[in-house]
């Protein structure tokens, strides 16, 4: 499947209103996740960091690149540079991870200033 389907910021919050039956923004789970209080936001937030080090591990393994930056909403979260690292770590095929992943130093925006500069 599409990693976008398991991975993305309207997925996460589909999967924590399957598995709480209330809805939340990602931002809301994260900190619900931070607070240690909330089963189903620490389970969102597990398969988050779990999804990413499986799906970050299949390039790694086939293309050794140079560097990984997460954009997107989901970048933001602080937890993917620790535990989703860590996950990187357990699915890649030498468990020594060699790539520095990054969040994008143009914030969530940096998709659009990329398109705006193949236009000009």
């Amino acid at each position: 499947g599409c990693v976008e389907t398991i991975l993305s910021g309207p997925a996460l919050e589909r999967f924590y209103e399957s598995v709480s039956g209330e809805k939340a923004s990602l931002k809301e789970i994260t900190q619900y996740y931070l607070s240690q209080q909330n089963d189903a936001a620490k389970q969102t937030i597990e398969r988050l960091t779990w999804f990413f080090g499986k799906a970050v591990s299949v390039v790694t393994n086939l293309l050794d690149p140079d560097i990984f930056v997460v954009g997107g909403g989901v970048g933001n979260i602080d937890v993917l540079y620790t535990s989703g690292i860590q996950s990187l770590q357990h699915h890649i095929f030498n468990n020594r991870l060699d790539v520095p992943v990054y969040k994008p130093a143009l914030g969530d925006s940096a998709g659009v200033f990329g398109a705006a500069a193949l236009v000009s």
